[in-house]
């Protein structure tokens, strides 16, 4: 059971976001009413992810989620944001936030991306000492439509990262969301031709589990290439599908924050160089190395084994 701090001024948003969390009895919830409080509850309380409101006194979310990555850098957060938020969120995400969600989106998306982000804080906390000394990496996988092999190519991407001093754990675990998202999006999106479909999530999930079994979409595969050495990540992602617009749906992703166009936000806040091809079915995710001086301030040498 994992267990949440909720973060937010607002009891009746706190008391909703709870109940939303618990009903599948998966979670357990603690509260803060502020950034302050939430500090001195992480003392005791130990969570798994902090959700934490933007807008709030003493501490605002931004400023949470800056101490949260200094003192708890191994510690996600995901941000919950209001109507016109959407720059606020945008600096949150470059500050260090692992995720976020509209408020107004809660009952469709939240238990979705807190599944996520708990999933890749998981499996990025259970890698080897080993990958600290990978030299240099260069891996092709042919991926089917299946989120669990998706799950297990993320978290062989930041057992890999490990290599590489990208600043702190939060950053790692940072690029895992965004990989994350861009697989699925070559899944869902491009293989599956799910961007237009509406309707509640249990049609939608009806619909996702059909169209792996019919063609054209069943004999669609995602293209996953992973290049990893000691300068940099660089991540080549396209599915089999017909593809976007690209100029239209990265005018869509600055216009919005709508959990539809969250993974190119995250993408962009999160990576060094996001390159789309013409047809909008292959995306480069380039990730450079810490400076010496991140390097220094956030990155230890692992203690060899037995010592």
């Amino acid at each position: 059971m994992a267990k949440i701090l909720v973060v937010d001024d607002s009891k009746a948003d706190r008391t909703l976001v709870e109940g939303l969390l618990t009903r599948t009895g998966a979670h357990e919830v603690i509260q803060a009413g502020n950034g302050v409080e939430a500090l001195s509850r992480m003392q005791s309380a130990f969570p798994d992810l902090v959700l934490t409101d933007l807008h709030m006194p003493q501490m605002t979310g931004i400023e949470l989620v800056r101490a949260l990555r200094f003192d708890h850098p191994e510690i996600p957060v995901i941000l919950m944001t209001g109507q016109g938020s959407e720059e606020v969120a945008a600096e949150s995400l470059k500050a260090g936030a692992a995720s976020y969600i509209p408020k107004r989106r809660m009952s469709e998306h939240l238990l979705e991306i807190v599944q996520q982000v708990l999933c890749t804080a998981q499996g990025q906390q259970s890698r080897a000492h080993l990958m600290h000394y990978m030299d240099g990496t260069k891996t092709r996988f042919r991926i089917p439509n299946d989120l669990r092999v998706i799950r297990l190519a993320v978290d062989l991407s930041l057992n890999m990262l490990r290599s590489m001093r990208l600043a702190d754990e939060t950053e790692r675990l940072r690029v895992g969301i965004g990989l994350r998202e861009a697989l699925e999006n070559a899944c869902f999106r491009g293989n599956l031709e799910m961007d237009q479909t509406g309707g509640n999530s249990g049609t939608r999930e009806v619909l996702i589990s059909e169209r792996r079994h019919q063609r054209p979409f069943c004999d669609r595969w995602i293209n996953f290439e992973i290049q990893i050495d000691r300068q940099s990540a660089r991540f080549i992602i396209s599915d089999e599908g017909p593809g976007f617009d690209v100029q239209q749906m990265m005018t869509n992703a600055d216009e919005s924050i709508d959990p539809r166009y969250r993974g190119l936000v995250l993408m962009h806040s999160v990576m060094d160089h996001v390159e789309f091809n013409e047809t909008g079915n292959q995306v480069t995710l380039i990730k450079h190395c810490a400076s010496t001086d991140e390097e220094m301030i956030y990155s230890e040498d692992p203690e060899p084994a037995g010592t």
